[in-house]
């Protein structure tokens, strides 16, 4: 449950609950209970009072909105935990006006699916993840292809859900686990883990499959599970990830929870429970972009009897990812609703874990399935696309896209939903990075103020040769670089940025030689400068300086010009050196 703000409440070491307030009577009711039913209490999060200030800070300065206070969510332990019990409960303590809300935490199973290789051999099996494509995928070739972009190494996703293998041979060493660990939950097994980090971040080898991001830093937060300091939940999983990242970074909720429905199987999007949707909406506020399952429940959002109170919050800013087939059609299972942003593939997706493609050895730490499912597999290939256009905003432009701009992109630039059902059981459309890296590079146009982000965006490498012609047009790469040509390419708008000498009387007057050239100003990775010689001899050429003996240099926009008396026989020259 969570105490009202105004009471900073806080759980005690002694299973008691301290809150401010200046009259008693302001927990009169929760006292009540309190004694009625001998409960006690025990904190929630698992992150210091010091992480979540910094967090909610962080929150309140990027949005200018109130955070609500994440330390005040408590558990509540209670003597008698019958099902029926703790429901009454829960509906006692929720009606309390002290209490913001009091609810059942879901743990619920995940949904199953329809380094150095070990011996034997693992084959490369990239080949089998279509769903890297160009033609019904999301595209991850062609931002790898063409900006030599897998991700950026200041840019951390972390996977919240219960387990993974660790020493699965495709992702041993390649992740991070949240500090203090002691153990994950095992009730449902660690195939599912597996295959959502063989996704994002399985070696970048020549064996197995191959993660759409493995430069990205990947972590792995689990839920219910154990740690130096206690118990962990689902909330504090969650809150702890999103306390632990920056603006730009991005946590993948790989987990549902009941829905309101009457039954067993009505799946939905774990931020139905408050507690979640407050964390992801502190988070949203900060600057981290969450990606979270819809749900395996085939529920729809849209429902006013049913969904009325989750929809009166407004909107998390979480990227919802619905699941669809291959041909971005509804697939039966998945939750939808308007509230649902995007689709990824939700079969079919060949990754780690489970060992239904094969086992290698008949090794558990070489297990491959080619079908995992639901919108567990959807959504690692969504936040595959995610990582992907974040790390070519951090790369080519140097900025962190904010949640709600890097979601707007993919859902006006992805491939829309198919289906008879489309309009009826919308899931959104599935994401495609070439479209999006194009509307991402006509909102911000890149400036090339680096080597770096100038040789991703022309040569899809970080670091070109500067000497290189790779044109074969006279001109290496660095010095287009500072005319602002395309290397790779000859055009005759390129041959018109590049240096061109003429001959003037300005006004009748004397005449004056005029060297004239592109260079946009934004790009300062390098130096430029302009000389002369009088017999081209290696120790004979000079710096011309604005000012001195009739020299003048100037400045249009991006055209430089540099006129000198044309008093006698000269040679001019561009010299560029990098920075």
């Amino acid at each position: 449950m969570k105490i009202a703000d105004e009471l900073v409440g806080r759980a005690n070491d002694d299973g008691g609950l301290s809150v401010q307030s200046s009259s008693a009577t302001v927990v009169e009711g929760l006292q009540r209970l309190v004694t009625a039913h001998d409960l006690r209490f025990r904190r929630v999060q698992t992150v210091s009072d010091a992480q979540l200030a910094d967090l909610t800070e962080r929150a309140a300065r990027n949005s200018g909105a109130a955070q609500p206070d994440l330390a005040a969510d408590v558990e509540v332990i209670a003597s008698e935990n019958s099902r029926a019990a703790i429901i009454a409960l829960a509906r006692e303590l929720h009606a309390l006006p002290e209490i913001e809300y009091a609810e059942l935490e879901s743990q619920d199973q995940p949904p199953p699916p329809p380094a150095a290789d070990v011996a034997p051999v693992t084959p490369l099996l990239v080949s089998n993840q279509t769903y890297r494509g160009a033609s019904t995928g999301v595209n991850v070739d062609y931002v790898w292809n063409t900006f030599g972009v897998r991700g950026d190494g200041s840019l951390r996703v972390t996977d919240c859900e219960y387990q993974y293998n660790p020493d699965h041979e495709d992702l041993s060493g390649l992740v991070q686990m949240q500090p203090n660990l002691v153990s994950m939950y095992t009730g449902f097994g660690d195939d599912h883990g597996t295959a959502v980090v063989g996704i994002i971040a399985s070696g970048w080898n020549s064996y197995g499959t191959t993660g759409s991001m493995p430069e990205c830093v990947t972590r792995f937060y689990p839920e219910f599970s154990t740690l130096t300091t206690g118990h962990q939940s689902r909330s504090a999983c969650v809150t702890a990830a999103i306390a632990a990242s920056a603006s730009g970074d991005i946590v993948v909720l790989e987990m549902q929870a009941n829905g309101p429905a009457t039954g067993t199987t009505d799946y939905v999007m774990a931020e139905i429970d408050i507690s979640v949707w407050n964390a992801v909406r502190v988070g949203t506020d900060a600057g981290i972009i969450t990606v979270a399952a819809a749900g395996n429940g085939n529920q729809n959002l849209d429902d006013s009897a049913l969904f009325s109170a989750y929809n009166a919050r407004g909107d998390s800013g979480a990227i919802i990812v619905g699941g669809g087939s291959s041909a971005r059609a509804k697939l039966s299972f998945s939750t939808y609703g308007t509230r649902v942003n995007v689709q990824g593939w939700g079969g079919g997706v060949f990754t780690t874990g489970y060992g239904a493609y094969a086992t290698y050895g008949s090794d558990p730490n070489q297990e491959y399935t080619s079908g995992f499912s639901g919108t567990s597999s959807a959504t690692p290939v969504v936040a595959s696309a995610v990582a992907l256009l974040q790390s070519v905003a951090i790369k080519l432009l140097g900025i962190r896209l904010s949640p709600g701009e890097l979601r707007s992109i993919l859902v006006n630039t992805g491939r829309p939903q198919t289906g008879a059902g489309a309009a009826t059981t919308p899931i959104g459309p599935l994401p495609e990075l070439e479209a999006a890296v194009a509307a991402l590079l006509a909102a911000h146009p890149p400036t090339f103020s680096t080597l770096e982000s100038w040789g991703h965006y022309h040569l899809a490498t970080p670091t070109p040769d500067l000497a290189a012609d790779v044109d074969q047009d006279g001109s290496p790469a660095l010095l287009e670089y500072v005319l602002g040509t395309d290397p790779k390419t000859q055009s005759a708008a390129d041959r018109s940025r590049h240096p061109h000498v003429s001959l003037a009387a300005p006004g009748g007057g004397p005449s004056v030689l005029a060297l004239d050239f592109h260079q946009p100003a934004t790009r300062t990775a390098a130096m430029w400068v302009v000389q002369q010689s009088d017999s081209l001899l290696t120790n004979s050429w000079q710096d011309l300086v604005h000012g001195v003996n009739g020299v003048t240099i100037t400045r249009t926009g991006d055209t430089i010009q540099v006129t000198l008396p044309a008093t006698a026989q000269k040679f001019l020259r561009l010299k560029v050196t990098a920075n």
